[in-house]
């Protein structure tokens, strides 16, 4: 069984698309199949080389997917794509289908009627779309909730937090090159807090940075790395031990919201893509993940807003930051990616 996925990385694409094809493709493998990367530049290349994926590239443009058209003849021989890309067009969809291969799509736009043999939308906001009315003539299969959640096995670890100290570890990511530089907009807030505790009667806080492989370390963060308030980790493998060492997590409303609700640390979230929106407002909503707001609608107000989240979390009981965390894991078993290639695995085998 031969399975193409379609993905990029970029400025704009976050590395999080690759890595949750990534780690689908992990299981592919496992059941079976062979697995090939299809972008439209280099990208993905040595993202995928590294872990032992060919990749091919297209030579398009990864925001205008119709110009790939006439180079889709390079997956012919694949019995399935898997495409997670915001970027595809009915014109798009039809021509990959023409090819004969079986087309699952990642979405959480809901963009269009995608032509497609199965959807996954594991957002657990996916009830705002009426999929099983509109896809239900089609014969398309709905791969929808928190069940298809693909993370990495390391998630899959039923592991309390193992911070056992008196500081409070905050831990901050912004998924890619985080563009907008809000890494370190918030560390210089969280480092303000720091300087106005009283430090007789408040815990000290110590920052985790889980920063992108592209990302700028400037010399004001070497300088906190050096005073030992700031923690950097990047192009890191085991990201959920460094995730369980912590108190206390800010993150965008991405695939790290999941990562750390599976490793059960009290979070808050924040979006600066649209496509962020809905599962920062559910899990806001259901209690377990509080949304300080979207980056792009003022650094001040976001910034006050986190101030007053990360407070509120860090009055917090021990006892009662567990039991979020516990409520928050419950919703991730972390066994969406061996679904998702269970899945793909039986429809070719028909």
């Amino acid at each position: 069984m031969k399975i193409g996925i379609r993905a990029d990385i970029n400025e704009t694409v976050a590395t999080g698309h690759f890595m949750r094809c990534a780690t689908i493709a992990d299981e592919l493998i496992k059941q079976g199949a062979t697995v090939t990367f299809y972008s439209a530049d280099y990208g993905v290349s040595s993202f995928a080389t590294e872990r032992g994926y060919d990749n091919i590239i297209l030579g398009s443009k990864w925001d205008d997917l119709d110009t790939e058209i006439d180079s889709l003849d390079q997956m012919k021989g694949c019995d399935a794509i898997l495409l997670d890309t915001y970027y595809v067009t009915p014109k798009y969809m039809e021509a990959l289908h023409e090819l004969g291969p079986k087309v699952i799509y990642i979405d959480d736009i809901h963009k269009f009627h995608y032509k497609v043999d199965a959807i996954v939308n594991y957002s657990p906001s996916y009830t705002e779309y009426d999929y099983k009315t509109e896809y239900g003539s089609d014969g398309a299969s709905l791969l929808l909730g928190t069940d298809y959640v693909p993370l990495r096995p390391q998630f899959s670890e039923y592991e309390d937090s193992d911070h056992e100290g008196d500081d409070i570890r905050i831990f901050i990511t912004s998924g890619g090159m985080d563009t907008f530089g809000i890494c370190e907009k918030i560390i210089r807030r969280l480092c303000d807090i720091r300087s106005s505790q009283d430090s007789g009667s408040s815990p000290d806080i110590r920052i985790v940075l889980l920063a992108g492989r592209s990302f700028k370390i400037t010399d004001y963060l070497r300088k906190l790395v050096a005073d030992s308030i700031l923690e950097i980790h990047q192009n890191v493998t085991d990201v959920a031990s460094i995730m369980r060492s912590c108190d206390i997590g800010i993150t965008p409303a991405g695939t790290t919201l999941y990562e750390l609700s599976a490793c059960k640390v009290p979070s808050i979230s924040y979006t600066f893509t649209d496509n962020q929106l809905s599962d920062a407002h559910f899990f806001d909503e259901k209690g377990l993940i509080a949304y300080i707001g979207d980056f792009r609608n003022g650094e001040k107000t976001f910034l006050d807003s986190m101030s007053d989240k990360v407070a509120d979390l860090m009055n917090m009981e021990k006892a009662r930051r567990r039991d979020l965390g516990d409520k928050m894991h419950a919703m991730i078993d972390g066994k969406g990616a061996y679904r998702i290639a269970s899945y793909i695995k039986s429809a070719n085998s028909h």
